[in-house]
C-alpha cells in the first residue's frame, strides 16, 4: 500500500461512525510527533474509514494536508473496515508495569496522551501493586523479577474496587514487605496457621 498526501478539506468523516475520540489528545500528539501513521480513505467516496478523529484533529490544528492510504473497496467492505478498526482496539489491554516503566523513562509526558494526573492514577489506582515511588525512583524498585504473572479479571467495578482496597490494606498491614506478592503470601501464611 502506498501513502498519498491529500488535501484535508477534500476528505469526509465516515457517516455514522460510532467511535468517539479525544480530538484534543490527538491534536497534542500530532503537534509533538507529527502524523506518524496514515489515515485510510475509501477511493469512491473520500470517506475516512480509519482515522476520523485524526482528520478532525488535523483540521483543528489548521493543517492543510494529511497522509492517507486509499482503498478501492465497496460500501460493505468500507463499513466492515470501520467497525473492525473500532472494535479491534477494544480488546486491547496493558501490561501496567511495562506501561509505567515506559512512561517513567521519558523526560516528560508531552505527546504521549498522558498527563501527570493520568500517570498518578496509573500508579496509585489502576496499578496498586507498583510501590509508591520516591523522588528519583525509576519505577522498578521492589518489583523483583516476576517468575509467574497472573491477570485478574473482575466481573464488575465493585469487585475491582474491593480488590484494590484489599491491596491497599495489605500495604498498610505489611509495610516492611517490598512487593504486594510478599504481602499477600505473608497474609496467607498468617491466616492458614
Amino acid at each position: 500500500m502506498e501513502t498519498e498526501t491529500l488535501l484535508a478539506e477534500t476528505l469526509k468523516e465516515y457517516p455514522g461512525n460510532p467511535r468517539k475520540g479525544d480530538i484534543d489528545k490527538i491534536a497534542e500528539s500530532l503537534k509533538a510527533n507529527g502524523q506518524y501513521k496514515p489515515i485510510v480513505v475509501q477511493k469512491s467516496t473520500n470517506f475516512v474509514l480509519v482515522g476520523n478523529h485524526t482528520l478532525k484533529a488535523i483540521k483543528k490544528l489548521g493543517w492543510d494536508f494529511v497522509d492517507a492510504v486509499i482503498l478501492d473497496v465497496d460500501d460493505v467492505e468500507a463499513k466492515r473496515i470501520v467497525l473492525a478498526d473500532n472494535r479491534t482496539s477494544d480488546g486491547s489491554t496493558y501490561d501496567y508495569m511495562l506501561l509505567n516503566e515506559m512512561l517513567m523513562s521519558l523526560p516528560d509526558l508531552e505527546g504521549t496522551g498522558y498527563d501527570k494526573a493520568a500517570l498518578d492514577q496509573l500508579i496509585n489506582t489502576v496499578n496498586p501493586y507498583i510501590p509508591e515511588l520516591e523522588h528519583g525512583d525509576t519505577g522498578t524498585r521492589g518489583l523483583g523479577t516476576p517468575i509467574v504473572h497472573y491477570d485478574i479479571i473482575f466481573d464488575n467495578e465493585e469487585q475491582q474496587k474491593i480488590w484494590y482496597d484489599y491491596m491497599k490494606w495489605l500495604r498498610a498491614k505489611y509495610p516492611e514487605a517490598e512487593t504486594n506478592a510478599v504481602r499477600l503470601i505473608n497474609h496467607i501464611r498468617k491466616v492458614m496457621t
